[in-house]
């Protein structure tokens, strides 16, 4: 789709009455959708923390939606495929919710028969688009560690000696690999490596790192 396209089409969907599920009923290609479901979202801080409401759940997912608009509009990021991002961070939440009991799925928030009607798409199609997201979802997310797994955990040497806390990640633009932590500690803030630390030990609620030199730079 060319990009004049695109764009006349988010700022129509923006201003619909059926905002924000729209974008998530717009035909996407697979590859695209696979490009960003590969990336490691960080979960709301109201869905990974909180037991939230279905109207809750509804303003954080508009909320998220526009968050996504604004940087392509805004920031003219025209290599950004807002709706295939869309897609894959809300899907990505949604699959968090389900996983740990709290949502069966997107038709629990929102009425996705007539919301298909409405934009005129297959029921069908779109169920069997929505089956093929969850799938790419468990194949990237599944295996390995997730953001919200590692944010605010604590980093550790081998001895046990603590350094300090996750306070960001980093991921490459191109691949969505995660290729930096920081990780600050007493007023200075460490930027490590990934390859410098052993992420299997996430889930032990630390993160140990390797025999590599980290660099501190102060911070205010």
């Amino acid at each position: 789709m060319k990009k004049e396209i695109i764009k006349e089409r988010v700022h129509n969907y923006l201003r619909s009455r059926l905002f924000p599920w729209n974008f998530l009923m717009e035909p996407v290609a697979d590859e695209t959708l696979e490009h960003f479901i590969k990336k490691d979202f960080m979960i709301p801080p109201a869905i990974m923390e909180n037991d939230p409401s279905k109207e809750e759940l509804s303003n954080v997912i508009c909320d998220e939606v526009k968050r996504i608009v604004k940087e392509y509009l805004v920031n003219n990021n025209n290599k950004l495929d807002p709706f295939a991002y869309a897609q894959a961070q809300v899907y990505t939440m949604l699959y968090d919710l389900r996983s740990r009991k709290k949502l069966g799925g997107l038709d629990d928030i929102v009425d996705i028969k007539a919301l298909a009607m409405l934009m005129g798409i297959s029921i069908d199609s779109f169920k069997k688009k929505e089956e093929s997201i969850l799938q790419l979802i468990h194949r990237y997310k599944d295996n390995r560690p997730s953001a919200k797994d590692i944010f605010g955990q604590k980093v550790t040497y081998i001895d046990g000696t603590i350094i300090g806390t996750v306070t960001d990640i980093v991921y490459d633009d191109k691949t969505g690999d995660l290729i930096e932590l920081k990780v600050k500690t007493d007023k200075k803030l460490f930027e490590i490596p990934i390859e410098g630390v052993y992420l299997k030990n996430v889930y032990n609620n630390c993160i140990i790192l390797k025999d590599v030199r980290v660099l501190p730079t102060d911070i205010e």
